[in-house]
């Protein structure tokens, strides 16, 4: 991860922008290493919450980004398989 890309970050709708591993320089947010930046979102479930963030990524980004598109999927077939948050995950 290079540190001090610039990033362009909209305002998505019902989406909250999480920093971590940013820094403000003159004025403008900055990579600093790590993983950079978390979307964070509610929705009536898991599947719309996906969703809302993978659209919200068009507003976020600089040189270099890299994304996890596996957040939540694990939950997700664990629901599909008609399991509970009461039961083991497999």
């Amino acid at each position: 991860m290079k540190k001090d890309v610039p990033i362009i970050l909209g305002a998505p709708e019902g989406v909250k922008v999480v920093h971590a591993g940013t820094r403000r320089v003159a004025g403008t947010w900055v990579t600093s290493g790590g993983r950079v930046l978390n979307l964070v979102t509610t929705a009536r479930d898991l599947t719309e919450a996906r969703a809302r963030a993978k659209a919200a990524l068009e507003q976020v980004h600089w040189p270099g980004m890299q994304v996890r598109g596996d957040i939540g999927l694990r939950a997700l077939n664990h629901a599909a398989a008609g399991r509970t948050v009461a039961d083991p995950f497999l």
